[in-house]
């Protein structure tokens, strides 16, 4: 695992709100930098969103090739917790 001891060796940032979406990014050398709760205004169901970081010491920035099969999923949950807290 790598220790950031600055922030400032971050150079790009994103949020993952499915675990599977963060392993990949972790995977390909992203560090976690946070883990914080969210919740939706129409329901009362909490999540994670998981935020990480590039370390400029990494190179090049990668990001997973499946990204749209990640969204994909998002959808399909966000549809799912709809319709269950509307129910």
């Amino acid at each position: 695992m790598i220790i950031i001891e600055h922030l400032t060796d971050i150079i790009e940032v994103i949020e993952a709100t499915y675990h599977k979406e963060a392993n990949a990014y972790l995977e390909l050398g992203w560090s976690l930098l946070s883990v914080n709760v969210i919740s939706s205004p129409q329901s009362s169901i909490n999540g994670p969103c998981y935020i990480l970081g590039w370390n400029k010491s990494n190179g090049s920035i990668k990001y997973p090739e499946q990204t749209n099969g990640f969204d994909r999923l998002r959808d399909m949950y966000d549809q799912a917790t709809s319709d269950f807290v509307n129910s």
